[in-house]
């Protein structure tokens, strides 16, 4: 006996498919169709679409009785759907899940992966893994921009560690050079500097050791004072009654 092969033989249109044929075709199509229908035999059949359950076990039954086979048993038929199914749809979930997994190698993410029970709770759960961590990496960003501004660099400007670094200077007496007058803070060619050769050097070990702060330096004026060789007079006897006095001397 040959083996059987499943032919062509019919032509079969499903009567709703008809009512979405466009109007301007129905006069040239279906309207000819329905008067064929009196020179053609009348036969009776049964259709069975491909998407039904039932369709793949029609074919089986009709290869079984051509053979001259036992016809299958329909519910031992509709498990092995069941269960091809079954296969079928965890062939897909592991599809799925491999397809997030490799996203996240990637680092990268995406949603509306997961589409069956499992993948989408895989999904969900690193998603909202996912979103957590963009949280943290949110939180930590402002926490390091806080702190950042909170830094010394960034509560005083450049000019301001300039200004105290020079008026450090001035009221300071320096050995050998003693006070220092206006002319030494003359800046240098690329205006960074200082043109002074003593000034740039202590310029550039504040910045190099990074002194936020100088402590304040007092100074205290010079007693003014003459003298006749054998005896010493104050001479601006005010002036230097004042100095007594800004350093708690009792008369």
């Amino acid at each position: 006996m040959s083996d059987f092969k499943r032919e062509d033989r019919y032509i079969v249109i499903k009567r709703s498919d008809l009512k979405k044929v466009p109007v301007a075709y129905c006069s040239a199509l279906v309207d000819p169709m329905f008067s064929l229908l009196s020179h053609l035999p009348r036969r009776e059949c049964v259709v069975v679409e491909s998407d039904w359950p039932e369709y793949q076990l029609v074919w089986a039954m009709i290869e079984h009785r051509m053979a001259g086979k036992p016809v299958p048993d329909f519910n031992l038929w509709r498990r092995a759907d069941a269960l091809q199914a079954l296969l079928t749809a965890a062939e897909d979930e592991l599809d799925r899940c491999k397809s997030m997994a490799l996203m996240i190698e990637e680092k990268e993410w995406a949603e509306h992966v997961g589409k069956g029970p499992i993948s989408y709770r895989v999904e969900s759960a690193f998603t909202q893994l996912h979103n957590e961590l963009s949280d943290s990496r949110q939180s930590l960003t402002a926490a390091d921009e806080q702190i950042d501004l909170l830094s010394p660099r960034h509560t005083e400007q450049p000019e301001g560690k300039r200004e105290r670094f020079e008026k450090w200077v001035m009221a300071t007496k320096h050995p050998v050079y003693g006070f220092l007058d206006g002319r030494s803070l003359a800046r240098g060619d690329d205006r960074t500097g200082y043109a002074d050769e003593y000034m740039q050097g202590l310029w550039v070990s504040y910045l190099a050791f990074g002194a936020e702060q100088l402590a304040p330096v007092p100074v205290v004026p010079e007693r003014l004072v003459m003298t006749d060789g054998l005896h010493t007079y104050e001479y601006v006897t005010g002036h230097n009654a004042a100095i007594d006095k800004m350093l708690g001397v009792k008369s």
